[in-house]
């Protein structure tokens, strides 16, 4: 059985996807696991992996692999074990299709090399900030944009720490600028109302960041500020 190594990036996006948001109908039968992942436009692609062996098989259409929902399927089992699935006596009705698909052995995500695991650390750290940055937007969404003329920089120098803190320099400018966008500005609704529209888009890319080609989500991470250090990226 053939073994192929999982590149850096899709490391590094698995650890962000191997959450159980990410998969739905996620069960357990015998020593294998199965889940699907929402692929957009009424989309999913089905992924299984082998507990015993590692072996995989996922309906994506990414030629790289393994995939990172396979990769993300397994670390999640990995780390949150048979609670994460439902157990059930007969597989998906799809298996059929798994059994004649790639088969392919994962490897172990614990096997990741340190550049993976700094790209992770950095993913992980933005996802937990833009959850906090959905909240905050829905928050705001309810009490309506107009609300914002009236309040303080350091109302909006708040949000923005957050970003920071989440290693998401871009967005925490972002933010932190339209602090200084006085409420007499004739653009000011304008404005305001773009900026909170593209920090909506990059936590909704970011959500299906599995599904986004590699340049892509490249361009994300540079929207939201995420870099790689200089000796990752020779």
């Amino acid at each position: 059985m053939a073994k192929q190594a999982a590149t850096t990036e899709a490391m590094s996006r698995a650890h962000v996807l191997a959450r159980e948001v990410f998969f739905r109908r996620r069960m357990i039968c015998g020593a294998v696991v199965y889940a699907e992942m929402p692929a957009g436009a009424g989309h999913v692609h089905r992924v299984s992996v082998s507990l015993e062996d590692g072996t995989f098989y996922c309906s994506c259409p990414f030629r790289t692999r393994p995939c990172v929902h396979a990769l993300a399927l397994q670390k999640m089992y990995t780390e949150k074990g048979e609670a994460a699935f439902e157990a059930t006596d007969n597989p998906p009705d799809w298996e059929q299709a798994a059994q004649g698909g790639l088969s392919v052995a994962v490897p172990d995500p614990s096997a990741d090399d340190s550049k993976a695991k700094r790209r992770s650390g950095r993913l992980g750290r933005a996802a937990a900030g833009l959850e906090d940055l959905e909240i905050w937007l829905t928050d705001l969404l309810r009490r309506g944009l107009a609300t914002t003329a009236s309040e303080e920089p350091k109302w909006w120098e708040h949000i923005a720490t957050r970003m920071a803190d989440a290693s998401m320099p871009g967005l925490a400018r972002k933010l932190r600028l339209l602090g200084e966008v006085p409420a007499s500005d004739p653009r000011w609704a304008e404005r305001i109302a773009g900026s909170l529209a593209e920090c909506y888009l990059a936590v909704r890319a970011f959500q299906q960041s599995g599904h986004l080609p590699e340049p892509m989500l490249r361009d994300l991470e540079a929207f939201i500020g995420i870099a790689a250090k200089k000796e990752e990226v020779l």
